[in-house]
């Protein structure tokens, strides 16, 4: 059932959160093949304790807007994650409206697919990169991971395709709060199967194939908070000359700031103009 926003903001008013607390704006930019032009969201995260809110605006107009309007996609909604009740809030900042419901309980465990004949031949290396640079002042280091899926045919060695998942970032460790940011990750898939709303991280790997053993201990190494980065979905032969790109995901952060400021203070980045029914997590 949807209700309208003035009940749902009496419902977070008072939260008690502790622990992190900080926000930051992110620009997210997704190209597919086929699809007619890249489509630009721009985001707005802000974790506090157990709390966590993202708005979200898709970047869209004319005809791209009128067909996502088509299909029921609202184009400036936000999601509020409580663990502490076990609860999330959808909210259409468009119409004004919001959902409420339990997290859903986390799924059984996947079972491994090594005695599987169609499953597909991993291979997954991660490097550290020399390069390092500055953005909005924090040292970053230049970090990429690669991700080769083969399919064979069950039961042979007849090669069919290869799903290649390259990842490059920037990634920092001079920002407060990003490990507490991957606490709350780990915290929600431990409580609930409700997909997570952060992006950027090597993570994004973790849902390409079932069952990788190795990947955990190899993600050690790229550890950091993702300034930019950028997954590319390669598709083909073995030869990675012939494969074709099929998926590119773009995200850079435009703006970070921790404890964040009032909102009615804060004066919003050229590249996020928040809507009125924004309201911040209180402490």
């Amino acid at each position: 059932m949807r209700w309208l926003f003035p009940i749902l903001f009496l419902a977070l008013s008072h939260t008690g959160a502790r622990g992190a607390d900080f926000m930051y704006d992110e620009e997210v930019v997704s190209e597919a093949a086929g699809q007619e032009e890249p489509r630009k969201t721009v985001r707005r995260i802000h974790v506090q304790g157990n709390l966590q809110r993202v708005d979200r605006r898709i970047d869209a107009s004319g005809e791209a807007a009128r067909v996502l309007q088509k299909r029921g996609e609202s184009l400036d909604t936000a999601t509020i994650l409580r663990l502490d009740t076990g609860q999330v809030y959808e909210l259409d900042n468009e119409a004004q409206t919001y959902v409420q419901q339990k997290l859903p309980p986390t799924k059984p465990a996947a079972k491994s697919i090594a005695d599987d004949p169609a499953a597909p031949v991993i291979s997954f290396q991660v490097k550290e990169l020399p390069d390092t640079t500055r953005l909005h002042g924090k040292l970053c280091r230049r970090v990429a991971a690669e991700l080769r899926a083969r399919y064979y045919e069950p039961g042979t060695k007849e090669f069919r395709k290869e799903n290649r998942y390259l990842y490059m970032a920037w990634v920092t460790e001079e920002v407060r709060g990003y490990k507490e940011l991957q606490k709350f990750k780990d915290e929600q898939a431990r409580q609930t199967s409700y997909p997570s709303l952060l992006g950027g991280g090597v993570d994004q790997l973790r849902g390409a194939v079932d069952d990788v053993d190795e990947l955990a201990a190899k993600l050690e190494a790229l550890q950091g908070f993702p300034m930019e980065s950028t997954l590319s979905v390669y598709n083909g032969p073995q030869d990675k000359k012939k494969q074709k790109k099929i998926f590119k995901l773009t995200r850079r952060v435009t703006y970070l700031t921790y404890p964040p400021p009032l909102y009615q203070r804060f004066q919003p980045t050229k590249q996020f103009q928040p809507t009125k029914q924004f309201q911040q997590l209180q402490p």
